[in-house]
C-alpha cells in the first residue's frame, strides 16, 4: 500500500484529535442509519441548526421503517424548524426507501444502491457522494466549504481535483469494518476546516491543521502576521 501523502496524513490526524470539537450529535452515534438520514438534512441547511433538532427529528429513528412508517403530519412536524419542510421530507424518505429495500443487512447500502441515490428526490449528487463515502465506496463530493478550502490548497485551483485526490488516497487504504470508513473522516476534517479556519475573509492559516500542505498559506498567512 503506498503511504498516505501529507494532506491525507493531515486531515485525518485533525480528525483523530478533533472529531467532535463542533458538538454535532451524529457524530458520537452509533447509528448508520440516522448517521446516513441526517445526511439528507445536512446539504439544506446548516450543521448548527440540525444539530439542535437532530435528537427530536431522529432520535428514536432505530430502523428505515421508523421514519416511514410516521404519518405524513409527523414527518412535516418534524423537520418544519429546518426550513423548507417537504424538501428536507423528501429527502429523508428517499434515503429510508433506499435502506427499506435492503433485506439481509438493512443497515449498510450497497455499492449499487448508492449509485441511484443522486437521482433521487431532495438528495442530489454531493448527499449522495456523503453517504458513499460513510459507506465505505469512493467518492468527491464539493460544497461550498469544500470548494473554499480545495481551491486554496490545491496548487491550480482546483478544488474537484484536490479533493478526488485526496479522497482517492483514503479510499484505497484497506477498510477492516465499515465503523472505520476513512473516506468520510478526511471529507468531515475538511468540512470542519472550511467551516473553523478557512473562513471566506480573513482565514485563519496559522490554526488549519493544512497550513503546510496548503499552496495559499504562505500568503494568506501573511495577513495574519502583517495585516497590512
Amino acid at each position: 500500500m503506498t503511504p498516505l501523502g501529507p494532506t491525507a496524513q493531515a486531515l485525518l490526524a485533525h480528525w483523530a484529535l478533533a472529531w467532535d470539537r463542533r458538538g454535532l450529535p451524529w457524530r458520537a452515534d452509533a447509528s448508520l442509519v440516522r448517521k446516513t438520514l441526517v445526511e439528507g438534512l445536512l446539504a439544506q441547511t446548516t450543521a448548527a441548526i440540525v444539530a439542535e433538532h437532530y435528537t427530536r427529528i431522529l432520535g428514536d429513528v432505530e430502523h428505515p421503517n421508523d421514519w416511514l412508517d410516521l404519518p405524513l403530519s409527523e414527518q412535516r412536524a418534524r423537520v418544519a424548524p429546518l426550513g423548507l419542510p417537504r424538501l428536507k421530507q423528501a429527502a429523508l424518505d428517499s434515503l429510508a426507501s433506499a435502506f427499506r429495500l435492503r433485506r439481509l443487512r438493512p443497515t449498510r447500502l450497497t455499492r449499487r444502491d448508492v449509485a441511484g441515490l443522486a437521482d433521487r428526490p431532495g438528495v442530489g449528487p454531493y448527499t449522495a457522494g456523503m453517504i458513499a463515502l460513510l459507506h465505505g465506496y469512493e467518492a468527491a463530493p464539493v460544497d461550498c466549504n469544500v470548494q473554499r478550502v480545495g481551491a486554496r490548497a490545491d496548487a491550480e485551483g482546483n478544488a474537484a481535483t484536490w479533493i478526488a485526490s485526496v479522497l482517492g488516497e483514503v479510499c484505497a487504504v484497506p477498510e477492516t469494518s465499515i465503523d472505520r470508513p476513512l473516506g468520510y473522516y478526511a471529507i468531515s476534517a475538511v468540512l470542519d476546516v472550511g467551516a473553523t479556519v478557512c473562513a471566506p475573509v480573513m482565514p485563519d492559516c496559522l490554526r488549519c491543521p493544512l497550513l503546510d500542505c496548503c499552496a495559499s498559506a504562505p500568503k494568506l498567512a501573511r495577513q495574519q502576521i502583517m495585516p497590512w
